[in-house]
């Protein structure tokens, strides 16, 4: 349906990651414990625990109060646990678990997948291609940084900030938050080719260098009514069911699945597609790429040299 932006527009995925650390074994045994179904290797509960900095792969449970968790080399898990912790993963492939304090997540090396948990937590990707999601519904406001490399950031909340950094990043709002109010999401996007998908709520999109894409595909509803979006428009606008976003540094858009979408460009070159309703389609100036997609669409290139696909009337 979206062939033109075929690599661009991916479905978003909520991972529902469980929010403690749950026991288990045989009646009447000492229950192993367990960081997310993985038996823990170095407990900071118990007295005389290794230290995590070690060149081996560890699973690490921190404990109810404030924890400094450094790891070594090895793909180390780490369960932060209660209280305002600080954890620096190594330079391989980690995962890391905030709890429910103010926790710190610095990802370090490589690619690493940091779940930040309830409080306001900061969540730092570094080098890689890392996964970065919030996992506590709603609760605080979370600051999380890509850092170099192509990053996947999910489950944004009202409150929080991400800012991608260098690379193709890719930005979405699971939660669609239709009842927060003033709440705000913001995406920076940084240098390279950014995508955010937009949910109902109030977002703030910054692309930074790069042509950068704004996805309504997830809203609305089939039959309509779609969004209207305007990149020449500077501050916030009404878009329907895709909420009241700010768009800055933004160069392509993308329609909902359901429309009818209208969809207007500015005087850079745009790539805009529509979806399944009767849309209307402006590039304005610049040399634009419009696709109707599905129904009768209307394309309007306006001046510069544009490209036309699944466009029934043209201007």
């Amino acid at each position: 349906m979206l062939r033109t932006f075929s690599g661009l527009v991916l479905a978003a995925v909520v991972a529902l990651v469980p929010t403690s650390v749950l026991p288990s074994g045989p009646a009447g045994a000492a229950a192993p414990a367990l960081c997310f179904g993985r038996p823990v290797t170095i407990d900071l509960n118990k007295p005389g625990a290794p230290d995590p900095d070690r060149p081996r792969a560890d699973v690490v449970l921190g404990t109810p109060g404030a924890d400094l968790i450094r790891t070594g080399g090895g793909e180390d898990t780490v369960c932060a646990g209660d209280g305002k912790d600080r954890v620096f993963l190594g330079d391989d492939k980690d995962t890391g678990y905030g709890g429910r304090g103010a926790d710190l997540l610095d990802g370090g090396g490589r690619s690493d997948h940091l779940y930040g948990g309830t409080g306001d937590d900061v969540i730092r990707g570094r080098e890689g291609w890392d996964q970065l999601e919030m996992v506590d519904l709603a609760k605080g406001d979370d600051r999380v940084y890509g850092g170099v490399g192509n990053d996947t950031f999910r489950n944004a909340n009202p409150g929080d900030v991400y800012l991608g950094g260098d690379g193709g990043d890719y930005f979405t709002d699971a939660n669609d938050c239709t009842d927060c109010g003033s709440a705000v999401i913001t995406y920076l996007g940084g240098p390279g080719k950014d995508l955010a998908v937009s949910g109902a709520g109030v977002e703030i999109v910054e692309g930074g260098d790069g042509a950068d894409t704004v996805s309504y595909v997830g809203v609305g509803e089939d039959g309509g009514p779609g969004v209207t979006v305007d990149l020449a428009v500077d501050g916030p606008q009404d878009t329907g069911p895709g909420g009241t976003d700010t768009l800055v540094d933004v160069e392509n858009l993308v329609g909902t699945s359901g429309g009818p979408d209208v969809l207007s460009g500015d005087d850079g070159p745009n790539r805009i597609a529509g979806s399944n309703g009767p849309d209307q389609l402006y590039g304005r100036g610049g040399d634009d790429d419009l696709e109707g997609g599905d129904g009768l669409d209307l394309c309007d290139g306006g001046t510069g040299t544009n490209q036309f696909m699944d466009c029934e009337e043209t201007l």
